[in-house]
């Protein structure tokens, strides 16, 4: 080595450390690679315009999944390396320079726990709503929330103002299944214009699902 070169071991810990934020941990190196794992369940954070600029540096290498994607607890989010047996001084310092305060490009934001109303249409049928009760359940767990009151209502106007009520007592957030989305006549959006609901988006693009709004 020169005189002015850090070998690759020590380099390349002390850029994973500098780029390991909240919600992520170091693990030790295996075949020359610093994994960088979430300490729980969430959503990565990424901030890629920094890791463009680490990359663009001669001798580190940084690379994750994509920002925005939901990651599980222990699993490996991003990896760092030299790729070279040891880099200069000065590259550590223009990595210290790009990362900056607060330090830290990869992020994992833990969910937020809500308590979770759920308006059923009484047309699913006794064992479609406990096919219902059960999924929704496992599902909303499985982001650290509960399943609070489960209104099943007849399908008119009064009727689902009333579940809405009924359903939005001590929830954050109210899931509603049964309205048929096809039909802008349906009587669940009629209800949603007299409780002053703003209707954001109507139909994603995705399969299954795209009759969701």
């Amino acid at each position: 080595l020169d005189s002015d070169d850090v070998h690759e071991d020590a380099a390349g810990d002390t850029i994973a450390r500098g780029i390991a934020g909240d919600g992520v941990s170091v693990r030790p190196p295996s075949g020359g690679h610093w994994p960088i794992v979430a300490d729980w369940r969430g959503v990565l954070s990424i901030d890629t315009d920094r890791l463009v600029r680490i990359n663009e540096l001669e001798g580190p290498c940084v690379y994750s999944f994509y920002d925005g994607q939901v990651v599980e607890t222990g699993e490996v989010v991003a990896r760092a390396k030299i790729i070279p047996f040891a880099v200069s001084r000065r590259v550590l310092s223009d990595v210290e320079s790009i990362l900056g305060q607060p330090s830290g490009a990869v992020h994992v934001r833990p969910f937020r726990e809500y308590r979770v109303g759920a308006v059923v249409h009484e047309s699913m049928g006794e064992r479609a709503l406990t096919r219902f009760r059960a999924a929704v359940t496992e599902k909303i767990a499985w982001f650290g929330s509960t399943l609070g009151t489960l209104a099943v209502t007849p399908p008119d106007v009064a009727s689902i103002v009333d579940a809405f009520e009924t359903a939005a007592r001590g929830a954050d957030i109210l899931l509603i299944a049964g309205t048929k989305a096809m039909d802008l006549l349906d009587p669940t959006f009629a209800a949603l214009d007299q409780i002053g609901a703003r209707m954001i988006g109507h139909g994603v693009p995705a399969h299954p699902g795209s009759l969701l709004w």
